[in-house]
């Protein structure tokens, strides 16, 4: 009751409910005080009579509002004045920030902000976006309380966060007194916004034309842009604000002023339709051909976007109307792709060149056409558009139209008489065109017009196929209806089933079987629809084939089965569909291959799963004895091989050739695969007819991982290998002495052939007769190199060179180089060994500098395995010796031969360098002089 009669300014009854004892403070829902209700109101006797009797001054709505914010808002001075004598907090904001000064200043309460102001109230209080009163009095247009707020010193230019000004405020809602009598207290008029925008180009945007007056007047910068290059004229000119346009004229607004990208304030204008703009702008002389960078005009932009006023006007002005952009493009072009009907009209009635096309050969009517605006289509075409006019690549406007499924341009060009059946430079007529994009409508009404529905490409594929090929059941249905000839095969042999089976487009292959399409038709390869569906996984397309009788063992002429095809390309879905309709599993090709071999081999491991799970023959192999065991480690599907031995594949099956899987793995470098074969206990040791290893097949090419794995796998690997080459297996040049010792004897003690003997048996002495191992392998180079000569000197001797015994001497020696190498590999494994082999710290220096010598000097010998044990041995010596490795000195030679070529170097070299290689011949063994090595310790 209390709150209801302070609200109507009861104050006898307020009076009486205080005398009974009401609740000075008891707020309503919305938190409303009798105080505020009266404050609200104006009432200052009831106000007066509630502060008396100790009614909460500061008492704050749930928004933060005081009755003294709601006083001020509502103007009610005479509540204010009692509020503020009984301490009302001046500064109490609301939760946005809003000050009784703010609120009185938007409404325009000047009395009440002139108030406030003599009771101290803070003059430049910011909201949170740094709104003050002032701007905020400036937005609203309050001139009264501007100008009270000016008096009291306000800060004209303090800005919002965004920048915003008082003067920006004002001029941007037009309110002209204000913009005049902050110009008058000296505003900033060209002050901008981070953007670039200035108060006069806010106020031409937006159309105040009487702010931008009292701007110019004060000097503003007319020509001053934001930071995308607009001006005042542009801003004015886009939102068609002629008044404010020729106001900026008047006072010599530059007219053809351009953005970054060509642009001016007529190509804006046009741009946005401003038909008014337009006209004063080009009144002022605005160049009307002026384009973009990308080349566009003005009445490109017009047209464009179809406004046919400013069209009409430019075209009036005697614009360009077949102006083209770099790709060709003229402006009548562009109204027809983007269906501007009334532009097109103009642009025609105006003389534009209705077959000017573009570089790529498009016209006006086939831009229309593309997108479908049948309107400008029957336009252009009443106007003797060449409905015919064809694309560099054969396109018409026909076949554009059908492509896209515009149907209603379609009609209207087969009403001109299009030619149905002209087709581009690959043959696609526009039959195909739509039947491939799957515009139902459109074959429909090509077909009712007597399309051919049978023609085919240059590869020969129809109408039909093409839909088939994409999945177009809608069009499919519409050529069948026509009669289409459901088996025409493409030049390659493909029907229309097997498009469809390839795409896996069920819905069409039973669609063509519905219609008694062959089932089992072969290409030339012998595939049928069954077997390329199946290679291709569509397994709903199996699935349909085989409902209608499909032949599930027919194969292609290299015996390729459907299971066959699925299982290489691991479509598991299709082989356990295929072997639930009784695929025979273990069917071959001709080479033996079967569809779990093929499914091993490609690593198809769910594949395989499905095949073993049907009983397919693990042991089954190819015509040379490969098994699928061996496929799958082969090429390292480690999860095929551990399928194959958990379904207890033989892991040590050996083929004609000897090899088993493991060497296998191992020639391949397929160490995973070569780990599971060991676990599930394949023979280490068992070798090829060769005599091969599965270590050597690992050492051959260089596979250090499978190495290594071999060699932890069975530590008795390497004292084998070292005992095999202690034996002799590492011997240079066997075979080669053996050789030549029987052609000697065969040839009668041949002189030629018995003297190369000799001098092989004599170069070889000294190298069989090293101790050190590393010295041996230092020397490898020179003696393959030798060897070789050696061998090739022999053949010549017995005109065996290129012959087939011939060859077999060169491939036992490769042999005996490779098992000089798997027995370094051995020895480097074996780090006890090595370390013995190295010997002492002069001896490790002498090792460094013999191997780089050979590596330096004889590289070109040696094959990239040798050259790579050579080069781990040299790492190894190094890191154990710790030290540095010099350039080996031009000097530096290891054998009498080399140094018989220095003593016989001629006298004029100087005699002192004769004299200085006999002296270091002799001084080695002087106790004062050590041996340079090329190498030193660290």
């Amino acid at each position: 009751a209390l709150t209801i009669a302070c609200y109507y300014g009861q104050v006898e009854a307020a009076r009486a409910l205080l005398a009974s004892g009401a609740a000075i403070e008891l707020a309503d829902h919305q938190g409303y005080t009798a105080l505020m209700a009266a404050s609200q109101n104006g009432h200052t006797d009831v106000v007066e009579l509630l502060l008396a009797n100790k009614a909460s001054v500061d008492t704050q709505l749930p928004n933060g509002a005081t009755a003294l914010y709601i006083a001020c808002q509502h103007g009610q001075v005479g509540a204010v004045r009692a509020l503020l004598a009984s301490g009302a907090a001046i500064e109490l904001a609301t939760d946005q920030g809003y000050t009784a000064l703010m609120a009185a200043s938007q409404k325009g309460h000047t009395d009440v902000v002139e108030l406030l102001l003599a009771n101290k109230a803070s003059v430049d209080t910011q909201l949170p976006d740094g709104a003050t009163a002032l701007k905020i009095a400036c937005q609203h247009g309050q001139v009264g309380a501007v100008r009270a707020l000016l008096a009291s010193g306000a800060s004209i230019e303090l800005a919002t966060d965004q920048g915003f000004t008082a003067l920006m405020s004002a001029s941007e809602k037009g309110h002209t007194d204000v913009v005049e009598l902050l110009l008058a207290n000296k505003a900033n008029v060209d002050t901008q916004l981070p953007d670039g925008a200035t108060a006069l180009y806010i106020a031409c945007y937006y159309g105040q034309v009487g702010a931008v007056r009292a701007l110019l007047a004060s000097g503003a910068a007319i020509e001053l842009a934001d930071h995308q290059g607009y001006t005042a004229l542009m801003a004015a000119s886009q939102k068609g604000h002629t008044d404010v346009v020729e106001l900026l004229l008047a006072n010599k607004a530059s007219v053809d002023t351009q953005l970054p990208d060509g642009a001016t304030a007529l190509y804006i204008a046009c741009q946005h339709g401003q038909v008014g703009a337009v006209r004063a702008l080009l009144a002022s002389g605005a160049a009307i051909e002026l384009a973009t960078d990308q080349g566009f005009t003005a009445l490109m932009s017009a047209s464009q976007n179809g406004h046919t006023d400013v069209v009409e006007l430019l075209l009036a002005n005697k614009a360009s109307v077949d102006t083209q952009l770099p790709d060709g493009a003229t402006a009548l072009k562009i109204a027809c792709q983007h269906g501007q009907v009334g532009a097109v009209r103009a642009l025609l009635a105006s003389g534009a060149s209705i077959e000017l096309a573009t570089d790529q050969g498009f016209t006006a009517l086939m831009s229309a056409s593309e997108k479908g605006h049948t309107d400008v289509v029957e336009l252009l075409l009443a106007n003797k558009a060449s409905v015919d006019a064809q694309r560099p690549n054969g396109d018409t406007a026909l076949t554009i139209a059908c492509e896209y499924g515009q149907v209603g341009a379609v009609r209207a060009l087969l009403a001109s008489g299009a030619a149905i059946e002209l087709a581009d430079h690959q043959g696609y007529t526009a039959l195909m065109a739509a039947s491939q994009n799957g515009h139902t409508d459109v074959v429909e009404l090509l077909l009712a017009n007597k399309a051919s529905v049978d023609t085919q490409r240059p590869n020969g594929a129809t109408a039909l196929n093409i839909a088939c090929q994409h999945g177009q059941v809608g069009a499919v249905r519409a050529l069948l209806a026509s009669g289409a000839a459901i088996e025409l095969a493409d030049h390659q042999g493909y029907t229309a089933l097997m498009a469809a089976s390839q795409k896996g487009h069920t819905d069409v292959v039973e669609l063509l079987l519905a219609n008694k399409a062959s089932v089992d038709t072969q290409l030339p390869s012998g595939a049928t629809a069954l077997n390329i569906a199946c290679q291709h996984g569509q397994v709903g397309a199996v699935r349909a084939l085989l409902a209608s009788g499909a032949a599930i063992e027919l194969a292609t002429d290299q015996g390729f089965t459907a299971l066959m095809a699925a299982s290489q390309k691991g479509h598991t879905d299709v082989v356990e569909l295929l072997l639930a309709n009784k695929a025979s599993v273990d069917a071959q090709c001709p080479n033996g291959d079967t569809a779990l071999y093929i499914a091993c081999y490609y690593g198809q491991v769910e594949a395989a799963r499905a095949l073993l799970a049907s009983g397919a023959a693990i042991e089954l192999a190819d015509d040379q004895g490969f098994t699928a065991l061996m496929s799958a480690s082969q090429n390292g599907h480690t999860d095929v091989v551990e399928l194959l031995l958990a379904n207890k594949a033989s892991v040590d099956t050996q083929p004609p050739n000897g090899a088993t899987a493991l060497t296998i793995a191992c020639y391949y470098g397929q160490v995973e695969a070569a780990r599971a074969l060991l676990a599930s206990g394949a023979a280490i040791e068992l070798a090829d007819h060769q005599g091969y290893t599965a270590l050597m097949a690992a050492s051959q090419n260089g596979h250090t991982d499978v190495v290594e794995l071999l060699l932890a796998t069975k530590t008795s690997l390497v004292d084998w290998t070292l005992e095999k080459g202690s034996q002799g297996t590492v011997a240079f040049g066997r075979h080669l002495k053996e050789k030549m010792k029987e052609a000697s004897k065969i040839a009668g003690n041949h002189t030629a052939i018995a003297g190369c003997w000799r001098d092989v048996k004599e170069q070889l002495l000294a190298y069989e007769g090293e101790p050190r191992l590393l010295i041996k392998l230092a020397d490898t180079a020179r003696v393959a190199g030798f060897l070789k000569r050696a061998t090739n000197t022999a053949l010549g001797i017995l005109n065996l060179l290129g012959s087939p015994d011939g060859i077999s001497w060169h491939q036992a020696l490769n042999r005996e180089r490779e098992d000089r190498v798997a027995f370094f590999d051995a020895l480097l494994a074996d780090d006890e060994r090595m370390a013995r082999e190295m010997g002492n710290a002069q001896q490790q220096l002498e090792v460094l500098t013999r191997l780089k010598h050979g590596l330096e000097r004889y590289g070109d010998v040696l094959n990239p395995r040798e050259l790579d044990v050579m080069s781990a041995v040299f790492d190894a010596v190094v890191r154990y010796a710790e030290v540095a490795v010099a350039a080996i000195p031009q000097w530096f030679a290891i054998s009498k031969d080399e140094w018989s070529r220095a003593e016989a170097s001629p006298v004029d070299e100087g005699e002192e360098v004769c004299v200085r290689d006999a002296s270091f011949l002799a001084l080695p063994n002087h106790p004062n002089v050590r041996k340079f090595y090329g190498a030193c310790h660290v």
